[in-house]
This record gives structure tokens, C-alpha cells and sequence, in this order.
């Protein structure tokens, strides 16, 4: 079971715009959440399940993800430090049921906001309503980079395809977003791909080049997409 206990302020380090507030109200508030600390692979929420707390993540990292009736899963979101998670805010927003599922990808101390304090929050505090929809824009911006990817369908076998067919010794000498434009996406989704591919040891990412590391490895993903 996740680990859990009266949050100390401490946590605040991790969100200077909560920590900023100066209200009566908001001490109560922070005073009254709760710290639960979960283990890799653990649950935070379930697919269907009412939403009752908000959710803040102070250490480790927590994947966002839906998994369709024949196991399919695509990840929507990562939340990181100092993050909050954008599907838990409209659940609490719209009054819905979660429509996806989050895990802990590592050891990560996350910290819950009851429903009816957050509503408080949201109607009382202006300065925590700005950081709530602040994190929300952020989140839906993300989602839409998602949307995009899916959408227009496999943009990393046609990055892997792009890098292999035009580095010189090893190395592709463009900015993120002069990628992007190359290939007709956004920089934000050429910078996600690129980093996954570097957490693969296939490319090491500098300023304004790529350096191929694993070309094999990207043929291998870029006819995958050719064939």
C-alpha cells in the first residue's frame, strides 16, 4: 500500500507560484494535505474511478496513460517535479469520472488536495486559480502535440528516416525547430521524439546539432515506415 501522511509545508519548494500565496485560507489548506509516497508501478488512480483529491507530484515521476479493451496503451502525459496532473484538474473541474489511469514510473511522493478544498481554493484564492489554469494551458498544449503525433501518424519513423538520410559524418546540423519545419510538425514534438531517442542511445543532443549514435537502430525504425 502507498505510504501516507500529513504533508509538511516543505513541499511548497516545489511550486514557488503556490508558495508565493499569502493567505489565510491557503495555509489551512496546505496545512490539511496530505503526502503519499508510491512505488514504481503503483496506482494513483484507476481508469473510471471518482476524482476526489488534487494532485500534485513533489519527487519522482508519474505516467498518464489509457488502455483501450484489447491492451493497447498510449502514454498521454509524464508528470514530472513541481508538476500537477491536467487530467486530475478537469475531472475536478467538470465534476467527471478519470478517463485514463496513473502510475508511478519511479519512487514519487505526490501530494492530495481534498475536492471540496481545491473547489475552495479555486472560488477564494485568485493567486492559486492563475497557477491552476496556468498548469492546465500548459498540460492541454501538450495533449493537442499528442494529438498531433497520432493524428499524422508516425513522426518518429519519419525523424529516424530524416536523420539517417541527411547527417554529414554523424551529424545533422539543425535546431529543433528547423526540424519541425522540415517535417511539417511542431518543435515541441521533434524535441519528445528526439529525446526519446537519445534516452535510447541512438542520437546525443547538443545546441543546434544531433549527433547520430545508433544509425542501425534508426534505419531499422525509419523502414519500418518505408516499407
Amino acid at each position: 500500500m502507498a505510504s501516507q501522511h500529513t504533508a509538511s509545508p516543505d513541499w511548497l519548494d516545489q511550486f514557488s507560484n503556490l508558495a508565493k500565496i499569502n493567505d489565510p485560507a491557503w495555509n489551512r489548506i496546505v496545512g490539511a494535505a496530505r503526502q503519499v509516497d508510491f512505488r514504481p508501478d503503483q496506482p494513483i488512480f484507476r481508469d473510471g474511478e471518482a476524482c476526489q483529491y488534487y494532485l500534485l507530484v513533489v519527487s519522482g515521476s508519474v505516467k498518464v496513460r489509457k488502455i483501450t479493451p484489447d491492451g493497447h496503451e498510449i502514454v498521454l502525459y509524464h508528470v514530472k517535479a513541481g508538476q500537477t496532473c491536467e487530467l486530475t484538474t478537469t475531472c475536478l473541474l467538470g465534476g467527471q469520472r478519470y478517463v485514463a489511469e496513473a502510475i508511478a514510473e519511479t519512487p514519487s511522493r505526490v501530494v492530495l488536495i481534498a475536492k471540496n478544498q481545491f473547489q475552495e481554493a479555486m472560488a477564494t484564492i485568485p493567486d492559486f486559480r492563475e497557477f491552476v489554469y496556468q498548469s492546465l494551458d500548459k498540460g492541454m498544449g501538450d495533449l493537442v502535440n499528442l494529438v498531433e503525433d497520432v493524428a499524422f501518424g508516425r513522426m518518429n519513423q519519419r525523424l529516424a528516416h530524416y536523420l539517417v538520410s541527411n547527417n554529414d559524418q554523424c551529424t545533422v546540423a539543425l535546431t529543433h525547430q528547423e526540424l519541425a519545419v522540415e517535417l511539417g510538425s511542431a518543435r515541441e514534438v521533434i524535441s519528445r521524439l528526439l529525446k526519446n531517442f537519445e534516452r535510447q542511445n541512438w542520437v546525443r543532443l547538443h545546441r543546434g546539432k544531433i549527433e547520430i549514435i545508433d544509425s542501425d537502430a534508426l534505419s531499422k525504425l525509419a523502414s519500418s515506415q518505408l516499407q
